[in-house]
């Protein structure tokens, strides 16, 4: 019910974790489950106890453990949290509390370069009435899971900013998101991209990421290059879904962008995308609307 985050290892006998959020009598709990270089599954723990709902959860490798975080209501409303695990899922530091703000916190992202983390949010603590969100970062020591840096308000708007999604660049990361308008096809919704120094604070302004088309943008993934990083952008034109590619180079700007493909899906659907290396995977619709699939294809990005 809170979303599902996988995060493998350094090496494959180091395996992989599998983070998810599960209602335990009733009350949602985040639960770490590892698996082998196979995927066969070796062990698993409910990571949290304590009464309140939980979701959003978020995890990356640290060269000794996994840092996770996740987003919990315990205190009322939904805070950020974080620790982290060894090998065997034993516990390595204590539940750390991220945020303390009004509003309900989500869309947790996490990356890791040496004893470091960037972690990212969507927080409408400017407005918890309406919940409209601005994107928030931070950094944190991957020894314990405690806060290395302030929290920093990536970009102050008044449109509604959600699903961050960070990767390494350099010595820092980059964090882009959906800056989304009102409801309706037609109202405005871009992608953003904004640079981040090794401690969590933005370089330069924030940038938009272009599309092919027109359109709204409804969802992005990010992966690494020599040169920047690769951006997919999903792009929803009232009857059509288009998913964009686009290059950002390493102090932010992007690139032209082209168009990849369409899919068989409607206009009002919500793709999922996931890009790793020269492949991206994201589901489609079939031969008819009930038929849902996962599809994978095989990038070239010279041009």
């Amino acid at each position: 019910v809170g979303g599902v985050a996988i995060a493998a290892g350094g090496r494959p006998e180091d395996g992989a974790i599998v983070v998810w959020v599960a209602r335990d009598d009733g009350d949602p709990q985040v639960h770490v489950g590892h698996v082998d270089r196979r995927g066969k599954r070796t062990s698993e723990i409910q990571l949290t106890t304590t009464k309140g709902d939980a979701s959003d959860v978020a995890a990356a490798w640290t060269g000794d453990g996994w840092l996770i975080a996740w987003v919990d209501m315990r205190d009322g409303n939904g805070e950020v949290y974080a620790t982290k695990v060894d090998r065997e899922l034993n516990r390595m530091a204590r539940e750390e509390r991220i945020t303390n703000a009004p509003g309900d916190a989500g869309d947790v992202s996490l990356v890791v370069q040496g004893d470091k983390a960037w972690l990212a949010w969507s927080d409408p603590r400017e407005s918890p009435r309406e919940g409209l969100a601005d994107i928030f970062t931070t950094t944190l020591h991957t020894r314990d899971a405690k806060r290395a840096g302030d929290e920093v308000r990536v970009l102050a708007t008044a449109a509604h900013s959600r699903s961050p999604e960070l990767a390494l660049a350099g010595d820092g990361a980059m964090v882009a998101w959906i800056e989304e308008g009102p409801t309706g096809l037609d109202a405005p919704s871009a992608g953003m991209v904004a640079r981040l120094d090794e401690v969590g604070h933005v370089v330069g302004r924030p940038g938009v990421i272009p599309m092919a088309g027109h359109g709204r943008a409804t969802a992005l993934a990010l992966g690494p290059a020599a040169d920047g990083l690769r951006a997919i952008i999903a792009r929803n034109d009232r009857d059509d879904v288009t998913l964009d590619a686009v290059g950002i180079a390493l102090d932010g700007t992007a690139g032209q962008p082209w168009a990849l493909l369409d899919l068989d899906a409607p206009g009002t659907f919500e793709v999922a995308l996931a890009l790793t290396g020269d492949a991206l995977y994201f589901d489609d619709i079939g031969r008819s609307a009930a038929d849902h699939r996962v599809r994978r294809a095989a990038l070239s990005w010279s041009r």
